[in-house]
């Protein structure tokens, strides 16, 4: 049966359920004019607002070029620069009252719904019978085969066919192809054979190349039972197994091989926990020679290099848990984490969790101390203005940023005891690695995230942000407060999706919180980018994610959406900037205690620190009194 196509719906077929009620009468208090946003009458002008200063003022360091013609060129004016009396300043310009919700809102009226006297239901046309619908008794019957096609889909050209036998016996096809074709493939592939280049013969190993495979292997024996022992001791001898079958394997028969050799218990116990205590840190060579950028490899040997790749950074991190406070000019402990990994894999698969937490819960100042590293290598990095020229920088500035993801996390995480290590490592002053002056790692770290998805070369074209500045505040597409994009290259936006990942773990801290406590628990690194009183970094940001998420590479401007399993760095980096926005959209304060962030821990975050590094370019992570990213 079909719909009858002459059937129409009646004129006076009501199927709305809900009509609004003809008596209801807007009240008399109703005022639909109402703003939904007022003034804050209540609020006070800080006392270091400049309301005589401009966020702008020439450079007083800017000369005329010796070859300005002003006639030509037209009169010479010095560029702008960032007001120095701003920085440290609550603002500048003209003062105004932060907006608050208003509380005689009522907005438009509309008459309540009632239900519809006169609903009679979804209305549908009446069935008829299908006068195109018959059945086929007879469709196994086949008339005569005059022609066979063949429909290919192919990348390659020249394809022939010959030898084609259309029947139903089997013998006689086997036949043909005894016959006919099997000579032919016979010739076939002795020519090709014989057309094909011969390979010299490889040369026989000697000696020393016998000796130093038999070490590989040895070397591939003691990382197995390195990773083993390391998983035992930190998450029991089940999860041990399952994830170093191996390791566990080869431990047997070491000690079942001692055993045989007569050794007691005692002896072949203490011989494999000081192997494997004992197994050597990575050379100061292979940090000197992958800091100088030569990395050259012999061809086919990239998956010996990646095992050692995995065997160094293994060894680190086996040295940071074992060996407790290592000093800061042990190099050979905290380089490598920057130096050998090639990709995000090697970060996340080389440095596992239970790594991490064995240095975090037993050598906790090797933990703190590697994360000082990590940053402060970010740091000297970040301030480099020939960045782009550099593929080694970029490469460990990418490591730096990999790493620092992968950490911070586990400072937010419990502890066995209970407690965190947030406190200590991001939030309390301590001595600067190398400079020995104190500095607050959370308040530097947060700037240093947002300042890296505005450093020239690295996360925004360099022709747009001048030669001479590092780090400028830029739109990164068009659409809200920009007219054209910026024109960035796939390494622009895939860097970007690296450094919002470290901005969403550090704004993560809620994740680890109790739901219970999630609304009264500061959190303190989203505080710092939400209430940002820099209103300039804060309009950057914001139009920033805001054009990128919405602006799909194929439908133009709508939410993103892809139904594939491998995306476009383009359409990651849309994700992830979605995602940031409604982290930095959703977040408030916490409310007990009055205004407690300008009085209370997240005001920490807002004083003013003097002993920054000069090579710090701080976005200004003074926390004003509101959620600029709402206003």
């Amino acid at each position: 049966e079909i719909d009858d196509p002459k059937d129409k719906k009646p004129a006076d077929w009501e199927d709305n359920e809900k009509i609004p009620d003809p008596v209801a009468k807007k009240p008399a208090d109703w005022d639909e004019d109402a703003p939904l946003m007022i003034p804050d009458e209540e609020a006070v002008k800080p006392k270091d607002w400049y309301e005589d200063e401009p966020l702008l003022i020439p450079d007083p360091k800017a000369q005329k070029p010796a070859d300005w013609d002003d006639e030509e060129d037209g009169d010479w004016a010095a560029p702008m620069i960032s007001n120095p009396r701003c920085a440290d300043a609550a603002g500048c310009g003209p003062w105004e009252r932060p907006l608050k919700r208003n509380p005689d809102f009522k907005g438009k009226w509309a008459a309540p719904l009632i239900d519809n006297p006169r609903y009679k239901g979804e209305w549908a046309p009446r069935r008829i019978r299908n006068p195109g619908y018959f059945e086929d008794h007879d469709l196994y019957k086949l008339g005569k085969i005059d022609a066979v096609g063949f429909e290919l889909w192919t990348m390659q050209s020249g394809i022939t066919f010959d030898n084609i036998y259309l029947g139903s016996s089997s013998d006689a096809a086997a036949q043909i192809a005894d016959n006919v074709w099997k000579p032919k493939h016979d010739v076939e592939l002795a020519v090709s054979e014989a057309l094909r280049p011969k390979s010299p013969p490889a040369p026989k190993p000697g000696f020393a190349d016998v000796l130093r495979m038999f070490k590989d292997r040895i070397d591939e024996v003691l990382y197995s039972i390195n990773t083993f022992y390391g998983a035992l001791q930190s998450e029991g001898f089940v999860s041990a197994l399952r994830q170093e079958r191996a390791g566990a394997l080869g431990l047997l028969m070491v000690t079942m091989a001692l055993g045989w050799l007569g050794w007691n218990a005692s002896i072949i116990l203490g011989f494999m926990y000081r192997l494997v205590v004992s197994a050597p840190a990575p050379p100061p060579a292979v940090a000197a020679s992958a800091s100088s950028g030569s990395a050259a490899t012999a061809p086919g040997s990239g998956a010996k290099a990646d095992r050692k790749a995995a065997k160094d950074s293994s060894k680190c991190a086996f040295r940071l848990a074992e060996q407790r406070s290592l000093p800061d000019s042990a190099e050979d402990a905290w380089s490598p984490f920057w130096l050998l990994p090639e990709s995000p894999h090697d970060v996340f698969s080389l440095v596992t969790p239970a790594d991490i937490r064995r240095i975090r819960d037993g050598a906790r100042e090797n933990f703190i101390k590697l994360i000082d590293k990590v940053f402060d290598r970010l740091l000297v990095l970040k301030a480099a203005k020939d960045l782009t020229k550099l593929q080694t920088s970029s490469k460990q500035l990418l490591n730096c940023i990999r790493i620092l993801t992968r950490l911070v996390p586990f400072a937010y995480e419990a502890c066995p005891d209970g407690g965190t290590v947030e406190d200590i490592l991001l939030w309390t002053p301590r001595p600067r690695p190398g400079s020995g002056a104190d500095y607050i790692l959370g308040k530097q770290l947060v700037s240093a995230a947002i300042d890296l998805l505005f450093t020239s070369g690295f996360t925004v074209p360099p022709a747009t942000v001048g030669e001479d500045a590092v780090v400028r505040y830029a739109i990164w597409e068009n659409g809200i407060g920009q007219a054209s994009s910026l024109g960035s290259s796939k390494d622009h936006v895939s860097n970007r999706v690296e450094v919002l990942r470290l901005v969403l773990v550090l704004a993560s801290k809620t994740m680890y919180v109790s739901p219970a406590m999630a609304a009264a628990a500061p959190n303190r690194a989203l505080h710092a980018i939400a209430y940002n009183s820099n209103k300039r970094m804060v309009l950057s940001l914001l139009c920033s994610l805001l054009n990128t998420s919405l602006k799909d590479r194929t439908q133009g401007w709508a939410i993103p959406y892809r139904n594939t399993t491998t995306m476009d760095p383009s359409d990651v980096l849309s994700l992830q900037a979605m995602q940031t926005l409604f982290v930095l959209l959703e977040y408030q304060a916490p409310a007990s205690g009055g205004n407690e962030a300008a009085t209370g821990p997240l005001a920490a975050d807002a004083e003013a620190d003097s002993s920054t590094p000069s090579m710090v370019l701080v976005t200004g992570t003074e926390t004003g009194l509101q959620n600029l990213f709402r206003v």
